[in-house]
């Protein structure tokens, strides 16, 4: 199948299991969609599903230290993609403007190989409900998450990956009981992508669609859940989760 050919000269075996597991939907996607999605799944600026947080105020939190777990597979017959990630955030002064940079891996559960990337995300609130400097019960945002960073496999061949991508972040928060307090958010974007290998190279552009949920306890700590898609016929869901802690 040509398809199957061209998928196992783009990306590694060992990381792209959609060689031989992906649907017959995929056939109609061109190298360009492929080599997009596959530097985007390796690299942070895809890899992880988002985190969402509105804390009721006009800017983000002081600091922010993040550990994320995203995971997917095709189907059945495919092996878990396991991805891991330490996100460090920080707010430029007193800015709508927080800068961040991530350490990952992303390991199969069948392959010692992995994927060591890293990358670094400018965001900025566009746009808050609360005019005031107060914290808020109720609120809402819309902020932008760009993002751009790189990967390197560590099998055979070394393949390289390289994505940028530009996300909202369109949330809503509201304060529960005990001083906690729970968070929505939509995150549609697009991302850039793309493999080198010693076989072949590819780059393009593929739409990104996530949605997450954090619930935030009064001493910083919030659990985070998430789901994403890397827009592609036949492609995988990605599922996470990750535990983090802001600091004022």
């Amino acid at each position: 199948m040509i398809y199957a050919n061209s998928l196992r000269l783009l990306v590694p075996v060992a990381v792209m299991a959609m060689s031989v597991s992906v649907s017959t939907r995929a056939n109609a996607q061109s190298f360009s969609d492929l080599a997009a999605f596959g530097g985007l799944i390796v690299s942070p600026s895809g890899a992880f599903t988002p985190i969402g947080s509105e804390n009721g105020q006009t800017v983000a939190e002081h600091t922010a230290l993040s550990f994320r777990y995203t995971g997917w597979r095709y189907d059945i017959d495919d092996a878990v993609h396991n991805n891991m990630a330490v996100t460090y955030a920080h707010r430029i002064g007193g800015s709508r403007f927080s800068l961040s940079f991530t350490g990952a891996y992303l390991q199969l559960a069948c392959s010692c190989a992995v994927w060591a990337s890293g990358g670094v995300g400018l965001k900025t609130m566009l746009w808050s409900s609360n005019s005031t400097r107060t914290t808020a019960s109720r609120a809402a945002h819309v902020a932008l998450d760009l993002t751009t960073g790189g990967a390197r496999y560590s099998g055979p061949g070394h393949a390289i990956a390289k994505a940028s991508s530009g996300v909202l972040d369109i949330g809503i928060g509201v304060a529960t009981f005990k001083h906690t307090r729970l968070s929505i958010a939509l995150h549609p974007g697009i991302g850039y992508g793309q493999l080198e290998s010693v076989d072949a190279t590819g780059h393009g552009t593929r739409a990104l669609l996530g949605a997450s949920m954090s619930w935030r306890m009064p001493m910083g700590l919030s659990l985070d859940v998430g789901v994403q898609r890397i827009v592609l016929a036949g492609g995988p869901t990605q599922f996470g989760g990750g535990l983090s802690w802001r600091g004022k």
